[in-house]
């Protein structure tokens, strides 16, 4: 099956090419520059750029992939969650195309997606204990099979991305932050900062990082040096991902994924390998890591298989609940 790929849900406008859930051709049109100067991304100007460079890079993923746009059997886009705008213009893409090549269509949860970002080089082994981690999203959940999903926890308040961009701002990083924090962090000479370590009560292994930010600002406020800030900042919050997947883990796991654009982060990556060795551990590879349409398509090839197509007219959600 010949899948082509569709992810618009925020700043990277990416197509790809699948052939039975392997990639044969992927792109990825990055929007860094066009929302660098107001040091976050604009949802207006990203939709305009997605409608202006769509249709490019789909010619230029089939190209690159040897085929032509007749001879794909279906297409799978991005239908939430994410900026409404941005959505619109893949799903519209996507469900157009589709329905005038006479093939199906599906619109993907993009969160879900993540983890099929970690799938491509090793087979899976079910059930598995997953852990998404991004700018707007921090989830847990165990797949019982590629799409039997269930939700275990999830932010209480903003993502793990979202905390250590916003910080970086506060330290005037630029945009975009939680990579230049990172380095910031590696580039202190002592411990760093203290920051508490917020571990939520009860059986749900829920994550809150509202407060980790509020007390980042405190301490930038007070004087203190950045470099000692990132690095205490950042291993606050990569101890509290870390044991709340600990607290998640059962002993019928038999795999954890790690995937979402945090899961870059090379302190997370060493943190989850360490404390995590009772269960083979899967991350996505940091070129997948970012919103891309590979997963998208991997996903979309899953559901298809499973006979799960998408109605022309389905709309797109910015807050997407249903977990196929």
């Amino acid at each position: 099956m010949l899948v082509l790929g569709v992810e618009t849900s925020c700043d990277e406008t990416s197509l790809a090419v699948l052939k039975d859930g392997a990639i044969v051709s992927l792109r990825v049109a990055s929007q860094e520059a066009l929302h660098r100067p107001t040091g976050g991304v604009v949802p207006e100007a990203a939709a305009r750029r997605h409608l202006e460079v769509i249709r490019f890079e789909a010619e230029a993923a089939l190209a690159q992939a040897g085929q032509d746009v007749s001879d794909l059997d279906a297409v799978a886009y991005t239908r939430g969650p994410g900026l409404l705008g941005c959505l619109l213009v893949g799903s519209s893409f996507g469900q157009g195309l589709a329905r005038s090549l006479g093939i199906p269509a599906v619109g993907v949860n993009h969160v879900l997606a993540h983890v099929h970002a970690a799938l491509f080089d090793q087979a899976p082994a079910f059930p598995l204990l997953a852990l998404v981690v991004s700018g707007g999203h921090t989830s847990l959940f165990r797949f019982r099979g590629p799409i039997e999903v269930e939700l275990l926890g999830q932010t209480r308040d903003d993502a793990a991305g979202e905390a250590l961009d916003k910080v970086a701002r506060l330290l005037d990083l630029g945009y975009p932050g939680g990579a230049a924090l990172e380095r910031l962090a590696e580039s202190a000479q002592g411990e760093g900062i203290l920051f508490p370590d917020v571990r939520l009560a009860g059986a749900r292994p829920d994550f809150s990082f509202s407060g980790l930010k509020t007390a980042a600002r405190q301490v930038i406020a007070s004087g203190a040096p950045g470099p000692e800030v990132a690095r205490g900042f950042q291993r606050a919050v990569v101890g509290q991902l870390v044991e709340t997947t600990l607290k998640a883990l059962m002993p019928t796991d038999r795999m954890l994924v790690v995937g979402g654009g945090v899961s870059a982060n090379r302190t997370l990556r060493r943190a989850v390998r360490e404390r995590l060795r009772s269960v083979p551990v899967l991350l996505a590879p940091l070129p997948l890591c970012a919103d891309n349409a590979a997963m998208i398509g991997r996903l979309g090839w899953e559901m298809l298989r499973a006979g799960i197509e998408t109605p022309l007219g389905t709309p797109v959600r910015a807050r997407l609940e249903t977990l196929t």
